[in-house]
């Protein structure tokens, strides 16, 4: 159920990964430790609950449906010193972006951002 990555990596001007694909998530989900590198994008209003993070891990969040996409991090864990972000702006429909770092066992940090995220 993946979508082009190399059609969203142009839509946001980011340099695409060959072959690979964003993951388009329609309900809620947990992103998985194996699926860290991986890119994730809304079909519905969702939350994506990130796994816990370790040092040099990345993870790509894309808004691609006009409607609320929130990231949560996982239990004892933080996403740029918060528990959550959300995008709920319609005009950052295909848009709005996140990628997400780990710095350590306990912290994501927003490493780069397009659109309206609080």
């Amino acid at each position: 159920d993946g979508i082009a990555y190399p059609k969203i990596a142009a839509l946001f001007g980011i340099n695409p990964v060959s072959g690979s694909t964003v993951t388009n998530k329609t309900a809620s989900y947990t992103i998985t430790t194996p699926e860290i590198g991986c890119a994730f994008s809304n079909g519905a209003a969702i939350t994506l609950t990130l796994p816990t993070p370790f040092a040099g891990a990345v993870l790509y969040i894309f808004k691609v449906h006009d409607s609320t996409l929130t990231v949560a991090s996982a239990a004892n864990t933080t996403l740029n010193g918060a528990t959550s972000l959300a995008n709920s702006t319609s005009g950052d429909t295909g848009k709005a972006m996140l990628i997400l770092f780990g710095v350590s066992a306990t912290a994501w940090i927003v490493q780069s951002k397009q659109g309206t995220w609080a």
